[in-house]
């Protein structure tokens, strides 16, 4: 089931991203000197190439090491993930490149790159908080996702939507697919099915939520 996959993928990229940033031997990395830190982020963003971007920034915001050397030297102060970091650990909504629109590659698909955030507080063994890190993960492995469990069937359609029902992965609509009485409803009951009508033709639409695995 493709919430399911959505939310193993998930999963191990938040694990992954907790790993760096808890393990002993690794904190200490975040004190030492800037080329390997960048060198360890270029490692896990050349190992797992969902990463678009890797940065650790200090606790006043600004990216002391990143992948790629991208953003070093630059405030990340009033980005989402910097300020849900610098509390505990943090995933943030889909959204379009902002700081890495003009660095990184454009999409293949030609539209605006999209991210979904991961980010931890870097702790040092006393306590103390030496920063935050963070990754953006690509989007386009989700559309990849949707497109194996089409199995090039011209009869199905599989859409991701986004908790308000907001389309995030799935045909252009001009306008969300379902009403928010609906959304709230699908989101209540976590799966489902439900016969709706277009036009004189039935469709039958079965959902799931999904919710996350493990402690994510």
């Amino acid at each position: 089931m493709l919430a399911s996959q959505l939310d193993i993928e998930m999963f191990e990229r938040f694990s992954d991203i907790r790993q760096l940033a808890n393990t002993p031997a690794l904190v200490r990395a975040w004190e030492g000197p800037i080329a390997e830190r960048r060198a360890l982020l270029d490692e896990l963003r050349a190992s797992m190439p969902i990463y678009a971007w890797v940065g650790f920034a200090d606790p006043a915001g600004q990216v002391v090491a990143a992948s790629g050397g991208m953003l070093e030297g630059q405030s990340v102060a009033q980005r989402p993930w910097f300020q849900g970091g610098l509390k505990g650990p943090f995933v943030g909504d889909v959204h379009e490149a902002v700081l890495l629109a003009s660095l990184l590659a454009p999409a293949a698909s030609g539209e605006p790159l999209r991210f979904v955030d991961i980010a931890f507080p870097v702790r040092s063994p006393d306590g103390r908080l030496l920063g935050v890190l963070g990754a953006h993960l690509g989007f386009a492995w989700v559309e990849d996702l949707r497109q194996g469990a089409l199995q090039g069937d011209p009869d199905k359609e599989v859409w991701v939507l986004s908790a308000d029902g907001q389309m995030l992965v799935g045909p252009k609509l001009p306008a969300p697919p379902f009403s928010p009485e609906r959304i709230a409803h699908m989101t209540a009951s976590r799966f489902g099915a439900f016969e709706e009508a277009h036009g004189i033709e039935e469709t039958l639409v079965s959902y799931a939520v999904a919710g996350g695995a493990r402690d994510y």
